[in-house]
């Protein structure tokens, strides 16, 4: 990621930094951002904070005529006629977030300039949190909800002449999806690797027992707080994306685990700001090879 990342790093926070125009809200909340003038933007991205948190990278990468526009709010899975987090402790998101989603795909569908859709989330809402069919509420199996979401979605964003990349979300370092414990001793580590040097006797007696970047900076595969719902949401969007040519998948688990292991952090750089999301370095390491899904 190097060469490219440097060459194009400040041209994406300039971007990142422009004043955004709003578009449309949902019971008075913001649901989302137009980075140009309604009509001209051609990236289409939605779904949850987990989302919003590629934005830098996408911004970074995109190409110099696109423009992204973003529907998205917490926990909004971004399937047609489904809802994520809608227990008792979410009460106050039972119609933003899929309100929200409804919206953007009103207006995705009927906008042609909108080539491409990408589409993600965090698979621990509903791991977590539930989930429930809009049209049919007497249905209780999640992976019968998701599968009757995907179809219906990728079934509509085929129709409309879009190119699609669902992207398989990030590993998540902590069971519950919450614990900071995990990312904090690592941003500590990395930062204490940047530090200015010490005198020798001090630099001996900090690393005297101290645990390498990786140890830190890494977990178990089978430490995935949200590998269960990964592992669905993997195994949903393949199976029906393999019907339609114009629907492409990226799991960004490969960005950071290997068959044993994963690591929030790569050649020294912090990629996470939390336990589940991307920081603005972690966005720029993977955004490139999600336009490149595209075929571009």
């Amino acid at each position: 990621m190097g060469q490219h990342f440097s060459a194009v790093w400040d041209a994406g926070v300039e971007r990142y930094n422009k004043l955004f125009s709003y578009i449309p809200k949902v019971d008075g909340q913001m649901t989302g951002f137009m980075e140009k003038d309604d009509g001209h933007n051609n990236i289409a991205l939605m779904g949850d904070s987990h989302a919003n948190a590629l934005i830098p990278g996408l911004l970074i990468n995109e190409g110099i005529n696109d423009g992204i526009l973003f529907f998205g709010t917490n926990c909004a899975i971004p399937f047609l006629g489904v809802q994520t987090g809608y227990g008792e402790s979410w009460l106050w998101a039972h119609r933003l977030n899929y309100e929200t989603i409804e919206k953007g795909y009103e207006y995705v569908l009927s906008h042609p300039e909108i080539k491409k859709v990408i589409l993600t989330n965090f698979p621990g809402c509903f791991q977590f949190w539930g989930i429930r069919s809009l049209g049919n509420p007497s249905m209780t199996s999640t992976e019968e909800i998701l599968s009757v979401a995907v179809s219906r979605t990728f079934d509509a964003l085929s129709k409309a002449g879009k190119e699609v990349v669902y992207v398989l979300d990030v590993p998540t370092f902590s069971k519950d999806g919450a614990d900071r414990s995990k990312v904090d001793a690592c941003a500590a580590k990395v930062s204490s690797l940047h530090a200015p040097a010490l005198p020798l006797r001090s630099a001996l007696y900090l690393s005297k027992d101290q645990k390498s970047l990786d140890e830190v900076c890494s977990m178990p595969v089978s430490d995935n707080g949200a590998a269960e719902g990964h592992a669905l949401m993997e195994k949903l969007v393949k199976r029906e994306s393999a019907k339609y040519s114009n629907i492409h998948i990226v799991d960004l688990n490969r960005f950071f685990c290997d068959d044993k292991t994963c690591s929030m952090s790569q050649n020294g750089r912090m990629l996470y700001w939390d336990s589940q999301h991307l920081n603005w370095t972690g966005a720029a390491f993977v955004a490139h090879d999600i336009f490149k899904a595209f075929g571009e």
